[in-house]
């Protein structure tokens, strides 16, 4: 019997010294995550106009309105935008522009910058210059010309950027500048305005307000 017990000590001592002392249990490894066997290829970075272009050379006839709008979501550009640019490229390619200079330096010219103004886009930009001259003729002044010879519109108003032509005013707000620039000594008046960039192919100028050019113009 006290051999019995000796035994069952021994074998408790055993347990408890195993359990305090003994080996500890080495931590599961973790597995090293596996790197991707696939890459993704460099998307471009577009810009409205490359976007355009690069959709024009695809569908040169019409883009679907679902590849359109799923391409300029991927790029983060605005549907509208692209599809602006697309057509006025599209326009460009099928419509030969026309071409019209003038000399700036020798030009009667009046300064209406100081003058309260709105911001409007030049009209019929198309038709004037090549979808990669815009940003040569484009920029942050242009010159406003009377055409009162215009065969459309007597009232007509052009915009000129760095000598050429790029457009005009729409005829809404040259019937209301017209009569105002005629009473003047001048060939030209300067504005200010914006190029295009790259989120809009637009041209844009800062015509003067109406009382505001009339209230000028009574102190000349």
């Amino acid at each position: 019997m006290e051999f019995v017990l000796a035994v069952v000590a021994i074998g408790v001592l055993f347990a408890l010294a195993w359990k305090y002392f003994g080996v500890p249990k080495s931590e599961p490894q973790k597995k090293a995550p596996q790197a991707s066997a696939v890459v993704k290829a460099a998307s471009p970075d577009w810009t409205v106009d490359s976007l355009a272009a690069h959709l024009l050379r695809k569908y040169p006839n019409d883009v679907p309105a679902e590849v359109l709008i799923r391409r300029s979501d991927e790029a983060g550009l605005r549907g509208e935008d692209v599809s602006r640019a697309y057509d006025m490229l599209q326009y460009a390619r099928d419509n030969p522009v026309k071409v019209d200079t003038i000399v700036p330096s020798e030009l009667r010219t009046l300064d209406l910058r100081g003058i309260p103004s709105v911001r409007i886009r030049v009209k019929g930009i198309a038709n004037w210059v090549d979808w990669d001259e815009r940003r040569e003729f484009g920029g942050v002044g242009y010159l406003l010309v009377r055409e009162p010879a215009n065969p459309y519109d007597p009232n007509a108003v052009a915009v000129y950027g760095n000598g050429r032509k790029v457009g005009y005013v729409s005829a809404k707000r040259a019937s209301i500048l017209a009569p105002v620039l005629d009473a003047l000594p001048y060939d030209a008046f300067t504005v200010a305005g914006a190029a295009p960039n790259d989120h809009s192919a637009g041209m844009w100028v800062d015509l003067p307000k109406a009382a505001e050019l009339r209230a000028f113009v009574k102190t000349l």
